[in-house]
């Protein structure tokens, strides 16, 4: 729960610490975007985004900047958080564990919508698929069974899994900078007689401003460079989505979970650049909704005749919307937290976040899936440890930063359970300290301390 890890209601760890690799995670119900749509048509909007829920209209949601400027009032919470639902009933969750020629498949039903699985002992990097459903059976045969469609990330998920590390996703605000919520001023004076300005028409007036940036920003340094699938896996994780990918949303999904808002009002210009170039879009402003909204209902598409002009063709932009062709994303920034409502933001002194999408180079791709796709971590393989005889010359050329520290997460024993370990101190005084923990093979602890 995102307000949890904001540190905004008490946290409260599902399961006790870990003493091996595990999953732990909850499983909620997925829900249907709005229809898709071409850059500069109407989106479909949700009603909960409107404030008569009883009418779903389109809107304008051009781009990030646009959505940004329309609904400024609301967060994604606002937007989807309503919608992201706990489960009536548990349901069974399927694990696929891949490693170079090795797989294994595990399942576990849920608890109130919480499951925690202890994991096979991997080393590096390992694929993990997680999968949520009310189907049951054998884990080892569910692969065969729920394969249909599993490599299309634009099907639906029966169940949107995340995973919920026991650390928290976002640092607790920690002084006044950025517990301060901007105070909304209005700008001019507004005259307690306005019937005064009835039958006055005023001269047209050109106003045009621009934004150099609290900081100058600096397109030659971006501030994150994120692997795409890792991406949506991590705003997936955070809470900021149903478990599947909307390009519509995704810019400021990124800038909501990088750039560290922590459910407050912040305030900075969200920009898309597509390979370093930003969208030249140009609408057709001839279409007369009215007239189409009276022709049609909320779950009835309307064909808008648009004429867009863009700096990339059609089939171009069609590849940003999918994680299969994204590479990188570059994200620019020069946004201090801790400067809003400060003097230095006025004028055009003002924050800028800046999300470069990147496609893979030479018409690349890479496989997406329809449910939970993950590359995780496993034990770091402690492949040199130095050590050098110091009694021999010459030493080694690489320099010794752990002259005081051995440290070795497996020891290997011997058939009689023994191990030997040799530590060279330059001939100097040593006072040496040693701590061990293991387990058994019947299940018993030992700590060991001297």
């Amino acid at each position: 729960e995102w307000k949890e890890m904001a540190g905004i209601e008490t946290f409260a760890l599902q399961h006790l610490p870990e003493r091996q690799q595990n999953l732990t995670g909850s499983v909620n119900l997925t829900y249907n975007l709005y229809p898709d749509n071409e850059p500069g048509e109407d989106a479909w909007i949700t009603p909960l985004m409107q404030e008569n829920k009883d009418l779903t209209v389109p809107v304008e949601f051009y781009t990030t900047e646009k959505c940004n400027w329309k609904y400024r009032n609301k967060d994604l919470q606002d937007l989807y958080g309503s919608l992201i639902k706990k489960l009536d009933k548990e349901v069974n969750i399927f694990a696929s564990f891949a490693q170079g020629n090795q797989s294994l498949n595990l399942m576990q039903k849920t608890t109130n919508g919480h499951f925690h699985m202890i994991t096979p002992k991997f080393y590096e990097a390992c694929i993990v698929d997680l999968t949520g459903t009310t189907n049951g059976g054998k884990a080892a045969g569910f692969t065969e069974q729920y394969k249909k469609g599993y490599d299309d990330e634009e099907q639906y998920p029966n169940y949107y899994v995340k995973l919920d590390p026991f650390y928290p996703k976002f640092t607790q605000p920690y002084g006044f900078y950025q517990d301060l919520i901007f105070n909304k001023t209005d700008s001019g004076y507004t005259p307690q007689d306005s019937s005064t300005f009835f039958n006055r028409r005023l001269p047209v007036v050109n106003i045009s401003n621009k934004r150099n940036g609290l900081r100058k920003l600096d397109l030659d340094k971006p501030a994150v460079v994120m692997d795409a699938y890792e991406a949506f896996n991590l705003i997936s994780d955070y809470g900021l989505n149903g478990g599947k990918h909307d390009w519509r949303t995704f810019s400021r999904q990124l800038a909501f979970a990088t750039v560290g808002d922590m459910g407050l009002d912040r305030r900075y210009f969200i920009q898309e650049q597509y390979d370093g170039k930003p969208l030249n879009l140009k609408i057709n402003q001839g279409t007369d909704y009215r007239k189409a909204l009276k022709k049609h209902k909320w779950d009835v598409q309307i064909e808008v005749p648009t004429a867009p002009d863009y700096s990339n063709s059609k089939e171009i932009m069609k590849k940003y919307r999918l994680l299969r062709y994204l590479d990188k994303i570059y994200i620019y920034t020069d946004y201090a937290p801790r400067e809003q409502g400060s003097w230095k933001y006025a004028q055009d002194n003002q924050p800028e976040v800046i999300i470069d999408y990147r496609l893979f180079p030479n018409d690349g791709y890479q496989r997406t899936y329809r449910d939970r796709h993950y590359v995780l971590r496993g034990y770091a393989v402690c492949e040199d440890f130095y050590s050098p005889d110091y009694s021999r010359k010459p030493l080694p050329d690489t320099k010794d930063y752990r002259r005081t520290l051995l440290w070795i997460p497996e020891v290997k024993f011997d058939e009689k359970g023994e191990a030997t370990v040799r530590l060279f101190n330059n001939s100097k005084q040593t006072v040496i300290s040693v701590e061990a923990e293991g387990i058994t093979g019947k299940g018993r602890p030992i700590v060991y301390k001297k």
